[in-house]
């Protein structure tokens, strides 16, 4: 036993050394490969990262060259009004063409000149030598022009530029009339430096919410000092015309198709406002110029470029990021190494997990087997399993012992020298019909060693050890049940004929008071045979007693039996049954409940006995005590008894009672005729010695 346990231990222990290095395992399996997916990834990680970098200050440095080029083109137009007093279209057309070939994103190039209230007619009688129609005008709310309404200072479109017949209508549309480039004007006049208006609507489909660069042209070609000087010099504006949405994707071509790129006006630092963007996610310019500028931006994206640039008095915040969807192409990062060594670390637990069971599963089996022979050994049955010729294979201590053998001696035998009366033909048919049914139960006969034969049941089934197909037969010694059931069998007989032999009448109802049963007894007391009566409800023979004429259907003594559950016994009286041939026959009855083998009601017994000879008997002795054996009238002590409940009646009603006494001579003649039977029967005549009557 201490041999037994050691082991065990041993065992356990090293179930658990053997779990432990199958995890340890695993780890380093999975640490080796995080460490060189990790390095991996850094590597890819900076290639892809020195790539975005290469393609964010491409793009930055190509919209940088864009707004240059504007700011160049600008200076050059104002480097032209600058060298004379007065432009002529002309001159004007000729000199922006080149500007507009070379750059062809521009949308326009206007020359609005200032024209005070009081140089107005002047002006436009000037400008009429060129356009006749020429009119300083504005839009209305409905988007139609008309004259402009009066104030101090306008600024008309007297030059433009891609000027066809449909952008004549717009020669004279004073810029001043609209508030937001109005303010855009006067930032550019003050400052004296470049000012960009951005999605101000003219209510014209020619200007869709444009981007105007405004560049101010002072007299004597020199920007004044202060401001009021400015305002005074101030001989109009060059305005450069865009629309940014077009402009900046010509530009990028394929360089931005997987960029995020947003452009923020930072002039007003309490309103920044996004000047352009291109991509897909949906941005705050408050949150976001809050992020690229605070400590904590490279914990958060990998990939991020920003730079600022200064186009006069605006300066403009360029971000660029990877395009939402795209984050997979540059970001490997921290969180799929983490999530493979999870995993790696979910698998080692699983492989030491399995390794730990399997060795548990090994030990398990080792212990069903231990019992599961202990339970084959102990057990009450004899247990054998045998091939398909019948070679015993294994056998219990149960069956070495029924059969008288040793263990050694059974296993050498063959299935055929125990069973009694079966061939090799029918062991071939039985294994073949065994194929097909899972289970099969047999009664047969074995045969002890010393030749003796007993009964047995036997429940046969096919195992599988291995590659070997058995049969495994659990045998029960049925010496014992087979002595019982005989024994069953006659206690049967003799219940049956003493049932069919009894005067009494007895009869068996189910739960539902059908009639199952019915002796002989019942027949002779009632009328009915056992074939008139079979499956009929026993309230056909109408049970009656005083002051109930119907017991049966009020007062069943078969339906309290079944809601008690207990025996009742002749607690009726006066009961009666009725014959079949209609006449009413006084019985006494005993009924009790039936219950099955799982102890549930299955039905009831009731016993009656034909009690019509004592209730005969009863009634003459009850005459014989009260009357006169002679003159069959009331006797002396009947008279007594009645005389003082009369007498107690007559007192409790108040009322008068009546007594004749009569002597009657001869009267040995008179009580050979009518005697008492002429007399009334309410009235009640004692006999008194001599002949003498009350």
């Amino acid at each position: 036993m201490e041999d037994d346990q050691s082991k065990n231990t041993v065992n356990k222990s090293y179930k658990y050394y053997v779990a432990i290095l199958a995890f340890l395992t695993g780890m380093i399996i999975t640490t080796i490969v995080t460490i060189s997916l990790y390095n991996i990834d850094k590597t890819h990680l900076v290639k892809e990262k020195s790539e975005f970098r290469r393609s964010a200050e491409l793009i930055t440095s190509t919209i940088e060259d864009k707004i240059q080029d504007d700011v160049l083109a600008l200076q050059n137009i104002a480097s032209f009004f600058y060298g004379s007093d007065h432009v002529t279209h002309q001159e004007f057309e000729i000199f922006t063409q080149p500007i507009l070939k070379r750059f062809y994103y521009h949308q326009e190039i206007i020359w609005a000149p200032k024209i005070e209230l009081a140089d107005k007619q002047q002006f436009i009688k000037q400008a009429r030598e060129n356009y006749p129609a020429y009119q300083i005008k504005q839009f209305n709310r409905r988007g139609d022009l008309h004259k402009a309404s009066k104030r101090n200072l306008y600024y008309p479109i007297y030059y433009l530029e891609k000027l066809s017949k449909s952008h004549r209508k717009l020669l004279g549309i004073d810029l001043g009339h609209n508030k937001q480039l109005l303010k855009g004007l006067d930032q550019a006049r003050d400052t004296g430096k470049i000012v960009i208006a951005r999605n101000v609507d003219l209510s014209h489909p020619q200007f869709k919410k444009p981007i105007f660069l405004i560049y101010p042209l002072y007299k004597k070609h020199i920007l004044p000092e202060y401001s009021s000087a400015r305002r005074k010099n101030l001989r109009g504006f060059i305005i450069l015309v865009q629309q940014l949405t077009d402009t900046i994707p010509a530009i990028l071509q394929t360089e931005a198709a997987t960029l995020d790129i947003t452009i923020i006006d930072l002039t007003s630092p309490a309103n920044k406002q996004i000047f352009y963007h291109h991509g897909k996610s949906k941005l705050d310019p408050q949150k976001l110029s809050q992020h690229l500028f605070s400590k904590e931006k490279h914990r958060r994206l990998i990939f991020d470029y920003h730079r600022i640039l200064k186009v006069g008095k605006v300066s403009l915040l360029i971000h660029i990021t990877p395009m939402l969807g795209y984050h997979s192409k540059y970001i490997f990062g921290w969180y799929w190494l983490f999530v493979i060594f999870i995993l790696g670390f979910l698998l080692s637990g699983v492989f030491c997990f399995y390794t730990w069971r399997i060795f548990s599963v090994r030990e398990i089996l080792q212990v069903g087997e231990n019992r599961f022979r202990t339970l084959i050994e102990t057990a009450a049955d004899a247990i054998f399993s045998h091939d398909k010729q019948g070679k015993i294979k294994m056998a219990n201590t149960t069956a070495c012992e029924s059969l008288d053998y040793t263990h050694e001696e059974l296993l050498s035998k063959n299935i055929l020298d125990i069973e009694v009366g079966i061939s090799k033909d029918n062991l071939h048919k039985l294994w073949n019909k065994m194929q097909d049914e899972k289970k099969v139960i047999l009664e047969g006969k074995h045969r002890r060693k010393n030749g003796t034969i007993f009964p047995v049941e036997v429940h046969l089934s096919m195992i599988r050890l291995g590659e070997e197909k058995l049969m495994l037969a659990l045998v029960r010694d049925l010496t014992e049940r087979k002595r019982a059931e005989k024994a069953l069998k006659e206690s049967e007989k003799k219940f049956k004929a003493l049932f069919e032999s009894t005067l009494d009448g007895i009869y068996v109802v189910d739960k539902h008071r059908r009639i199952i049963d019915w002796n002989n007894g019942a027949e002779h007391i009632t009328g009915y045979s056992k074939e008139d009566v079979l499956g009929k409800d026993c309230k056909f023979l109408q049970l009656a007693c005083d002051g109930c004429p119907d017991v049966c259907q009020e007062k069943c003594p078969m339906l309290r039996v079944f809601k008690e559950q207990k025996a009742i016994k002749g607690d009726v009286k006066n009961l009666t049954l009725l014959h079949k041939k209609g006449t009413r026959v006084p019985v006494r009855i005993i009924v009790m409940p039936l219950f099955d083998d799982k102890g549930e009601l299955a039905g009831g017994i009731k016993m009656f006995f034909d009690v019509s000879e004592q209730v005969s008997r009863e009634e003459m002795l009850r005459r014989i005590a009260v009357t006169d054996k002679l003159t069959q009238v009331h006797n002396r002590s009947d008279f007594d008894f009645v005389i003082v409940e009369e007498c107690e009646r007559a007192k409790r009603y108040k009322q008068p009672l009546s007594m004749l006494f009569i002597d009657i001579d001869d009267f040995c003649i008179f009580q050979h005729h009518p005697g008492t039977n002429s007399c009334n029967t309410r009235a009640l005549i004692p006999v008194f010695p001599g002949h003498q009557f009350l």
